[in-house]
């Protein structure tokens, strides 16, 4: 019988395998504890980049609140070589896709909205 975080890390690794330009998924928590990962470079350092990315998530959806703007359920972060999606899942996950510049950003987007209730009926 398949564990939990075994289920979630075949999600993540469906992610990684099926979308092309994708490196790297993870799921965190609220305080940036990676619960389950797959595809990330060796010289990555999950646990850094998941926490630093939950926090960045956290004050996004704050400065949502305070404008007022409803329910923020996605973060798009767009930089030179990289870029990273990030979706809320339920009201302490955040699932996080990293890819190469140039992954069309709608297929990042469709798969974390196909996978978040996947993951989260798995929680």
């Amino acid at each position: 019988m398949e564990t939990m975080e075994q289920k979630i890390k075949a999600i993540l690794s469906n992610i990684v395998r099926d979308v092309e330009g994708v490196e790297g998924a993870l799921l965190v928590d609220n305080n940036g504890f990676v619960l389950a990962s797959s595809g990330l470079a060796s010289t990555s350092d999950p646990d850094l980049i998941g926490g630093i990315l939950s926090s960045l998530a956290n004050v996004a959806l704050r400065v949502g609140q305070e404008l007022d703007a409803g329910d923020i359920s996605g973060l798009i972060i767009e930089g030179g070589k990289k870029q990273v999606y990030m979706r809320k899942i339920g009201d302490y996950k955040t699932l996080i896709v990293i890819a190469r510049k140039g992954t069309p950003m709608g297929m990042l987007t469709y798969i974390g909205r196909k996978s978040a209730p996947l993951i989260d009926q798995i929680l």
